[in-house]
Order: C-alpha cells, then sequence, then structure tokens
C-alpha cells in the first residue's frame, strides 16, 4: 500500500497545470445554433436578405439598415434537449430542459444626413443573441467483453516508471495505477495490464453538459437609396461550458481477479471515475454584409464572418473510486487549470429573398464554414507549441468544410403572420458523414404599427457517434447518439 499513501501526500500538496485540449473542443466552441428571435427562427433562421430583425446583426448585419423604426426586443426560450443513445446492443434515453435569453436587443433608426440625401438613413443596435446552447444529458449503458477504459490507461501509462506515472499523468492513468486498477505486467516493468484484462465488465456513464456562448453585438448600418444597405457588426462572444461525466466499469460475474507486487492477489469488483470541466472566455470577431433590392420583389443578400480569436480558461479534475473485495479506495486529481487560445474558421453567409408585397415572403440562406481551419494556440513553451501542432494537425485530418441550408416562408393577412421553415447542414467530421443535423420550425406573430409579439417552435435531429476512449491498435465500438431538441420561444417587440 506504499504507493497509495504516497499518492494521497503528493496530490493535496502540490498543484499541476496541464493540457487538455482536444479536437473535439475545438469543434464545439466554433459551431453555431438557432441563433436570434422567434420571428428568424419560425422561418428557418432565413434572414440574411430580409433584414429588419435582431437577428441580423450575428448573421448579415446589413439588415440593420432596412429598419423604419427604432426597436426593443426581448426573446426569453425553453430549450428540450433529448438523448438516445445505443451502446453496445443497449438502449437508454435522457433529457434536459432549461430556461434561456435568446436574445435581446436595441435598434436606433437614423435619418439621413439631409432631407434630400441618397442615404436614406444611418441606424444603430446594441444587444446579444446567444449563438450556442450546450446543455445537454446523454446515459450510456453495455456490456463489453472486449476492452476497457482500464487498457487505455495502461497504454497511457506504457514506458514510463511506476514512481513517475503520477507526475505524468495525475488526472487518468496517475490515478489507475495508485487505485491497483493498472499495474505492471512484471515486477519492475514499464508496461501496464488492467485488472480487467481478457474480462468482460458493464460499463455505464453518465454526461451533464451545460452553459452556453451568448455573443454581444454592436452594429452599424446604412440605407443607400432605399436600394442597396450596407452594415457591419462587432461581435464579442461570452463562452461558458461546463461538464461533468461519471463513468463506472462493474464486474457483474464477479471473475476479475488482480495482481499487484506490493498487495498480492486482489478481488476486483467496480471502479468510478469522475471528471469535472469548466471553460469559460471571451472573444472578439467582425461581420461585414450588404443586401441588394434590384426589384421591389427582391432581395439579394452577402456576408462575411472574420474567425473568432477566444481566449479560454479551462478548470478540471478528476476523481476515481477503486472498491475491492478487502479494501476501498478514493484518490483525488489536483486542480488543473490552463490559459489558452482558439481561432474559428471564415463563415459566408449568401442569401435570397422573394417578398410579394402584404402577403409574405420566401427567403434561402446558404453558409458555408470550414471546420478543418480551427487552430489552437497555448503558451509560447516548445513543448506547448508542440502539442497545438500536434492537435491542429488533428483538426485538419478529422474536420471538413460544410455547409448550411436554410429555408424559410411568411406568409401575412392583416396583422397575422404564419411562418414555417427547414435547416440542413452537412457533417464537419471527414469519414462520418452520418452526424448532419436538421431542423424544422413553426411560427406565429401578429404585428402593430407600435408593439409586436412572435412565438416559435424549433425541432432539430441528427446522430453522431461518441467513443467513451480510444486504444492504439484495437477497435472501441462507439455509442450511436441521436440527438433532439425542442425549442420554444416568444419575441416581445416595441417599436419606439
Amino acid at each position: 500500500m506504499k504507493k497509495l499513501f504516497f499518492l494521497l501526500i503528493v496530490l493535496f500538496v502540490f498543484q499541476f497545470t496541464v493540457n487538455a485540449q482536444t479536437a473535439d473542443d475545438a469543434l464545439r466552441y466554433s459551431q453555431t445554433g438557432q441563433i436570434g428571435t422567434a420571428r428568424s427562427l419560425g422561418a428557418g433562421g432565413a434572414f440574411g436578405a430580409l433584414g429588419a430583425d435582431f437577428s441580423s446583426l450575428s448573421i448579415n448585419p446589413a439588415g440593420i439598415g432596412l429598419y423604419r423604426k427604432s426597436e426593443f426586443t426581448i426573446t426569453p426560450s425553453l430549450f428540450f434537449a433529448g438523448t438516445e443513445s445505443e451502446y453496445l446492443g443497449t438502449a437508454n434515453t435522457d433529457n434536459r430542459n432549461t430556461f434561456n435569453l435568446n436574445s435581446a436587443g436595441l435598434v436606433f433608426k437614423g435619418g439621413g444626413r439631409r432631407p434630400d440625401s441618397d442615404w436614406r438613413a444611418v441606424n444603430f443596435g446594441f444587444g446579444f443573441n446567444r449563438i450556442n446552447n450546450y446543455n445537454r444529458r446523454t446515459l450510456l449503458v453495455g456490456y463489453n467483453d472486449k476492452n476497457s477504459l482500464l487498457d487505455h490507461y495502461a497504454q497511457q501509462a506504457s514506458g514510463t516508471p511506476g514512481n513517475q506515472v503520477r507526475d505524468t499523468y495525475p488526472f487518468d492513468a496517475g490515478l489507475a495505477y495508485f487505485a491497483y486498477l493498472i499495474n505492471p505486467t512484471n515486477p519492475g516493468s514499464t508496461e501496464y495490464v488492467g485488472v480487467t484484462n481478457g474480462f468482460g465488465v458493464e460499463q455505464q456513464e453518465y454526461i451533464t453538459n451545460k452553459r452556453a456562448t451568448d455573443e454581444m453585438v454592436i452594429s452599424m448600418g446604412a440605407n443607400y437609396k432605399d436600394k442597396l444597405y450596407f452594415g457591419a457588426t462587432l461581435g464579442v462572444p461570452f463562452v461558458r461550458f461546463a461538464s461533468e461525466k461519471f463513468y463506472t466499469e462493474t464486474d457483474v460475474n464477479d471473475n476479475i481477479q488482480g495482481q499487484a507486487t506490493d498487495l498480492g492477489a486482489y478481488d476486483f469488483n467496480s471502479f468510478e471515475l469522475t471528471e469535472s470541466l469548466k471553460a469559460t472566455g471571451a472573444g472578439i470577431n467582425g461581420k461585414l454584409g450588404l443586401i441588394y433590392r434590384p426589384h421591389d420583389m427582391v432581395r439579394i443578400g452577402g456576408a462575411v464572418h472574420t474567425p473568432t480569436l477566444i481566449s479560454l480558461n479551462e478548470k478540471y479534475s478528476s476523481s476515481m473510486a477503486a472498491d475491492f473485495a478487502d479494501f476501498d479506495t478514493t484518490l483525488y486529481s489536483p486542480e488543473g487549470e490552463y490559459d489558452y487560445q482558439l481561432t474559428t474558421p471564415w463563415r459566408l453567409v449568401g442569401s435570397l429573398a422573394l417578398l410579394f408585397k402584404e402577403y409574405g415572403f420566401v427567403s434561402v440562406d446558404y453558409e458555408w464554414a470550414d471546420y478543418s481551419q480551427t487552430e489552437f494556440t497555448f503558451d509560447d513553451a516548445p513543448e506547448d507549441r508542440l502539442l497545438a501542432s500536434e492537435i491542429n494537425r488533428e483538426i485538419g485530418n478529422r474536420f471538413t468544410a460544410t455547409s448550411n441550408l436554410r429555408i424559410g416562408a411568411e406568409f401575412a393577412y392583416n396583422i397575422l403572420r404564419l411562418r414555417g421553415g427547414y435547416t440542413f447542414s452537412t457533417s464537419p467530421y471527414k469519414n462520418f458523414s452520418d452526424y448532419k443535423q436538421q431542423s424544422l420550425s413553426a411560427g406565429v406573430g401578429f404585428r402593430d404599427k407600435s408593439v409586436f409579439c412572435d412565438v416559435a417552435y424549433v425541432y432539430s435531429f441528427g446522430k453522431n457517434n461518441y467513443y467513451p476512449y480510444t486504444l492504439n491498435g484495437s477497435d472501441v465500438t462507439p455509442a450511436t447518439l441521436k440527438n433532439n431538441s425542442g425549442n420554444i420561444l416568444l419575441t416581445l417587440g416595441f417599436r419606439l
């Protein structure tokens, strides 16, 4: 038990700073979700050429030039996220529901410099839009007779002397080693084997993700002859992400025995791993857009979003509890913390809208972004630069460009508005085309001269694969996740 006693002393005295960033982190903070008001989302979010809606500030800022009056809007929402998982032949479902503030902002209508000026208006806007929602829960359960998370830890520690495993891997393999869950294959060896080696275990993982990214927007737009509209937005996204993972492996058949040099034979029952991650940060980007109206019925829009430079701080920790027939042990990692930067890819948006006077509109947006161009930047230390290079290479190998199509329509009758929409996003993964995401939306609105109210419902669905761990030279069966969500939005607006 000497190694257990030594680890407990050291872990509570020292703090470690360790990099924990992955390619999946890069994708999480680079993607965007359902942006804007109930009016825009009820019509599929296809508002790039329409304008005069607060969502324009985060999609095509030229839309701010189409405002005829000053306006304040606020959009609360109820978000329902469900995940259906299938792992090793076992299916499970879990849900998470949250109340959100999807957007809020104020647009100031300005006039031209002179009554006879070709510049009809210069408008300003300020507020925020929620651009990504991370709230979701996932439950995986399955019996695995091929491999174990402990095999991953054994590979991770391979080549490292036992007295250095703690310092080298304090959040994962170091905990497993001092909990007698991985042991040297022979006394003094730097090759390790997991206690579950060759035996089947029941695996469970419960993942809870929380928080969101909200973007503060400061915009200016101009109207030239009611034909050409220009706009620019300074975006400042604020990232808040939290994740809790609870993972267990259990010897349900009661036939696993361990063997340790300083302990001898012992009977393994189960182990539990808990991982906690909190990430916060802020970034900056720019958006430029224009809308051209060649005819009263036609609007053509285009926008360019610069990469977002985000500075992030991550705090993370883990703990491991092992249950044996003759003894139990619980180990805690230090508190890890790391600061780094992430640069997201460029975005291009093209839009076309057809307006039918007082009867409504049909609109289409196309958005392109290449997620293989996302990049991490770490500290200037040589080992940090090398790690950033390796992860960025993985990002380039795993991800690709995506195409996002948004289609929407609105029917108007007197003060009543009826809306519907559809969105489709291709997979950001090179080798997993089934990752594509889709949404269906519907909405209703009532618009008077000074007050308006809109309600929308957006149902989104898609699927992806999740790997609880990875192994070199061995296939790990992924869990198939079917993700769906429902978002109910209410927008209240006041023309000033």
